[in-house]
């Protein structure tokens, strides 16, 4: 069996003693370590050593932590734990809300730690197949790598990111109703932390686009009060 690969991340300038002695002790227990520094680019280095999981050391509130988090959660199959500080409850709080996946105290047995990589991991959703780079809508085709729509004759209209994962979502199951927090889900790590209304402005925004050109049926059906539901009955719709 082929030992995870854990990413070791440390963004402190002065971390503490303890987490370098816990994390030492990780391939005695089968897990496969890299250690990555300060300045390093994280999502280039975890596609080329293939991570399984990313450890955050002496895990922080800061501004850098909170942009490592939303960067790996980008990047997508990588399980993210943080070592906090022993019985610092407000620090454990933060390290899950920001995105972290599993918290482990930093004076915690190497063998516990080890676990709770490969818990993680096994947490996290199977690979599922790269998605198709573009969509049929009737006239429009939906180009996820360039983020845009586009329709024979016309210039194309481009997409936020938050819109085009919003749009992937819908299409990802058509005509099942899919509630508010199904679509927050699908959204980038910042757009979630927003209000809940902002699904709604974001389906506005996609409609007016949709409909800029030419009067297609409502592609996007508001069911009230439970959430939205993408409507392509009306199309031969198919990915291409």
């Amino acid at each position: 069996m082929t030992a995870p690969r854990c990413l070791l991340v440390r963004l402190a300038l002065h971390a503490t003693a303890e987490p370098c002695a816990l994390v030492e002790q990780l391939t005695r227990h089968g897990i496969g370590l890299h250690c990555v520094g300060r300045g390093s680019n994280l999502d280039e280095v975890v596609r080329e050593q293939g991570a399984d999981a990313v450890l955050i050391a002496s895990f922080d509130a800061s501004e850098a932590m909170l942009r490592l988090c939303q960067s790996l959660h980008e990047h997508g199959q990588v399980a993210i734990l943080a070592l906090t500080p022993a019985g610092d409850d407000t620090m454990r709080i933060l390290a899950l809300e920001t995105g972290a996946d599993d918290c482990v105290e930093e004076t915690a047995d190497a063998r516990e730690l080890a676990a709770r990589i490969r818990a993680a991991i096994r947490r996290m959703p199977s690979t599922s197949p790269p998605p198709k780079p573009e969509f049929r809508l009737g006239h429009w085709a939906f180009d996820i790598p360039r983020q845009r729509l586009h329709t024979p004759g016309e210039a194309p209209v481009a997409l936020t990111r938050a819109e085009c994962r919003l749009l992937q979502a819908l299409l990802s199951q058509p005509g099942r109703l899919l509630s508010r927090e199904d679509l927050t889900a699908a959204l980038p790590l910042r757009k979630r932390a927003t209000n809940s209304r902002s699904v709604d402005l974001l389906v506005s925004r996609l409609r007016q686009k949709l409909h800029a050109h030419e009067p297609h049926p409502l592609l996007i059906q508001t069911v009230r009060g439970k959430g939205y539901r993408l409507d392509l009955s009306a199309f031969d719709t198919q990915a291409t």
